[in-house]
């Protein structure tokens, strides 16, 4: 029996990628992902030459395009991955690095599956929104405090600049064997996070930074990062791709688990590990994270990128709320 292609779930930051990919490996019994040091494959995909901006890999997101899938990159991946899956294991992973790379991703894997999921924007911003805030107030989870940063280029996605707690006056520095922490832990084989100082002498538009003046770039890049994929999968045959709403998936989890199974030939199911339906008291949460002016920017950035939403709406098998 032959090895089922990579399964790869991309989409936006905070649309669902992680749920489902974990609920994918849960019910997929002989899966894995494409290495063992990263949630998000970051350091696998950085083997590659991908830049994969997060506190923990680096400043910067840097798009990708098959321009970009070198034969030497090519012949790498294919034999990375034919070693990972020689026992029998099939991939499962996800990114949403991956959004601005998309192309690049199906040049390197041919025959791997891709997932785009989808969440309504208003939920996905106020939950980028909570995560950034976080991060700037150096939760346990980030260790030091950070900076997002949306990028003025053809294929942006954010930046992370890591920043200097004596200019917070608020931080409280985490303690950790061997002193304070002063700058942030990153993965094997990440790049190194850019100077700071220098970082905001050469961007200085404060409308890109959040915290602070750029909430609305929030809604402008779930437009545009999912708008990059369905552009980068227009072209790819219909039994390579599929989309999926976040809300179908949590209302209905089985069966978006068993679609996928027999989508991506997958045979080896665990329904029973599958949960009948996901927690969805949270649906509507945004109306009370996001203010009344947030909600009006979301709105705005919907209308101003009508186009790309209409594009993006087409590939969604249900309407998503909010989008006229």
């Amino acid at each position: 029996m032959s090895t089922p292609a990579p399964i790869i779930c991309i989409g936006c930051i905070r649309s669902g990628t992680t749920i489902l990919a974990d609920t994918l490996r849960d019910a997929y019994r002989s899966s894995i992902d494409f290495d063992d040091l990263d949630f998000e494959a970051r350091t696998f995909w950085q083997q590659f030459g991908c830049w994969m901006g997060s506190a923990k890999s680096g400043t910067y997101c840097k798009g990708a395009t098959a321009d970009d899938a070198t034969p030497e990159l090519k012949k790498r991946i294919a034999e990375y991955v034919a070693n990972r899956t020689s026992t029998g294991k099939h991939i499962v992973s996800k990114c949403p690095h991956l959004a601005n790379k998309t192309s690049f991703v199906r040049a390197m894997l041919p025959n791997a599956k891709i997932i785009h999921i989808i969440r309504d924007c208003h939920g996905t911003a106020a939950s980028t929104k909570l995560v950034m805030q976080s991060a700037l107030k150096a939760d346990p989870h980030y260790e030091v405090p950070f900076h997002s940063y949306w990028p003025d280029c053809e294929r942006p996605c954010w930046s992370v600049i890591p920043v200097d707690p004596d200019n917070l006056p608020n931080y409280a520095p985490r303690k950790r064997l061997g002193g304070l922490i002063k700058r942030p832990r990153l993965m094997p084989g990440c790049l190194e996070h850019a100077d700071t100082k220098a970082f905001h002498q050469e961007h200085t538009d404060a409308s890109r930074y959040y915290p602070g003046e750029g909430f609305a770039r929030i809604p402008e890049s779930w437009v545009r990062l999912n708008h990059m994929i369905v552009t980068d999968l227009r072209d790819t045959p219909d039994d390579m791709k599929m989309t999926i709403h976040y809300h179908d998936f949590c209302d209905d989890p089985r069966g978006v688990v068993s679609r996928i199974a027999e989508f991506g030939g997958v045979t080896d199911v665990d329904l029973q590990a599958v949960p009948e339906q996901m927690d969805s008291s949270t649906r509507n949460k945004w109306k009370k994270n996001l203010s009344e002016a947030e909600q009006k920017s979301v709105n705005d950035v919907l209308r101003k990128f009508s186009s790309m939403v209409e594009e993006i709406q087409a590939t969604v098998p249900q309407p998503l709320a909010g989008v006229v």
